[in-house]
């Protein structure tokens, strides 16, 4: 049999959908009914004119322990739309009808029997709404040998027994059963799925045999902007050391001269287990979830992340320099994490720093002493993670961490060479150049500017997927956990509750 992921995928394919399993619908249909039964049993009811009462012997369920399970909507002429919740098996209510105050006074039975009971479903505007109930019944009525004595001997006439038996038989249990199970219940699914807008248009489907309820979108899902974190910043991320000690100082500069390798700082890898650091996850389904196909993944965590310049000038002193590091973020890609079950971004790093140094000669008559650049010998690159997370209350939301960072390799190259270098020589101006411009650039500037921007970029993708609160049996609320399934395609993200 197939998994919700793959049944999802083959119904909505590069649409978001959403599942919810059907004991959770059984919370307020299957588990009220038992619960009413429970409560009147053995209550002594007074009917019609007040000489008989009745009371509810017991609800004698068939076979099995009850259970309930989706079906198609019987004569509907809307199927796409609507879905019945069977509640299973057939069961008969007893009813004993006496003697006002005497229940060992007994006059007769009603015995109803109740098959085929479903409590009625239906998709309308972004809502599951729950109304309405059908079922069959079949009735039997049994006045008991002694009844006509019993009435003689209270003077009840027959014809009051015979009003009370018609009215519970035909009229009054039916009718409890009905709105035990009928009453108006609607689910928002803007609440349940809060980073979704499903629109207007959904149609239901039945998955895994009945046991849960598929959402499928017919129009354009789009992302709901208030869902994601709007935070000022993420998670504190470490820094790497920049190291610029292999750059050399020759006796004698010219242009593109190469004078050694450079090594930039930048946010390190936090190195967290997918499985461990985001709550308990495992492969698997849970009670409510959501289907992301890779192009929806794209929207939620892969729109272009801005370049980051980073400027530094000082023409106060003898020597002044003009400097500028920019970092651009390109050729993003989305992966899945097949073993983690997340959303991966990878992204390349185009890192590039040119410094130009001058001399004041007398005062407001500058001279250039050289142009140089930190050029890349391999580029640089990042990865961040995204997993869906649930905390104590149910709600599951993405969580991002940085799974990789490779800053590349650099060489710091001259590009020319100016009047005044010849005046302040070679290892004056490199000296400046390396322990006063590159040194605040790439040590401090550059370095902490970068990973203020990832942690931000991570902690704003961090999307509201489930709320699972307005739904969820609250008796069942311990030890939320988030299962996952996940191929190259899609993603099926979950919660459940052990215990």
């Amino acid at each position: 049999m197939k998994t919700i992921h793959q049944e999802l995928q083959a119904l909505s394919t590069n649409n978001p959908a959403g599942y919810i399993s059907k004991d959770l619908f059984s919370f307020f249909t299957l588990n009220k009914l038992i619960d009413i039964g429970n409560r009147m049993k053995g209550i002594e009811i007074v009917a019609g004119n007040g000489q008989l009462s009745t009371s509810l012997r017991s609800i004698i369920w068939s076979s099995q322990t009850p259970s309930t399970s989706l079906v198609p909507s019987r004569n509907s002429s809307f199927p796409d739309i609507t879905v019945d919740l069977l509640i299973s098996p057939s069961f008969e209510v007893i009813f004993d009808i006496f003697i006002t105050n005497n229940p060992t006074a007994k006059i007769s039975e009603v015995i109803l029997k109740f098959d085929n009971v479903r409590a009625k479903m239906r998709a309308e505007n972004n809502t599951i709404i729950f109304e309405g109930s059908d079922f069959d019944v079949q009735r039997n009525i049994i006045r008991l040998p002694d009844a006509e004595i019993l009435l003689t001997n209270d003077n009840v006439d027959p014809l009051e027994a015979s009003h009370v038996e018609g009215h519970l038989g035909y009229g009054v249990v039916s009718q409890a059963v009905s709105a035990s199970i009928s009453k108006r219940h609607e689910i928002s699914l803007a609440t349940v799925f809060p980073f979704l807008n499903f629109g207007k248009s959904i149609k239901l489907a039945i998955l895994q045999r009945g046991k849960f309820l598929g959402i499928i979108p017919t129009e354009t899902v789009t992302l709901n902007s208030s869902a994601s974190c709007k935070c000022s910043d993420g998670n504190e991320l470490l820094l790497s050391n920049t190291d610029l000690t292999k750059i050399t100082i020759p006796s004698d500069v010219a242009p593109n001269d190469n004078l050694g390798e450079v090594i930039i700082g930048g946010p390190v890898a936090e190195n967290k287990n997918p499985l461990t650091d985001f709550g308990q996850r495992f492969k698997g389904d849970g009670e409510v979830g959501t289907y992301i196909p890779i192009s929806f993944a794209e929207q939620m965590v892969g729109d272009p992340m801005p370049s980051i310049t980073f400027p530094a000038q000082d023409d106060s002193g003898v020597i002044g320099y003009n400097a500028r590091a920019t970092v651009a973020f390109k050729d993003p890609k989305i992966t899945f994490d097949l073993i983690g079950g997340g959303i991966l971004l990878d992204v390349d790093l185009d890192i590039n720093i040119s410094a130009y140094c001058d001399f004041e000669i007398f005062k407001g008559l500058r001279l250039p002493i050289g142009w140089a650049v930190i050029m890349p010998t391999k580029k640089g690159s990042i990865q961040m993670g995204f997993y869906p997370s649930v905390d104590q209350s149910g709600t599951l939301k993405l969580e991002g961490t940085l799974k990789k960072s490779d800053m590349g390799e650099y060489a710091a190259v001259v590009i020319g060479v100016g009047t005044a270098l010849k005046m302040l020589g070679v290892t004056s101006w490199l000296g400046f150049l390396i322990d006063v411009v590159l040194s605040g650039i790439l040590s401090h500037g550059l370095p902490i500017t970068l990973k203020k921007e990832v942690s931000k970029y991570m902690a704003n993708r961090e999307w509201k997927l489930i709320d699972g609160l307005p739904i969820l049996d609250l008796t069942k609320k311990i030890f939320p956990r988030a299962p996952f399934d996940v191929d190259t395609n899609s993603l099926l993200a979950s919660v459940d509750f052990k215990g």
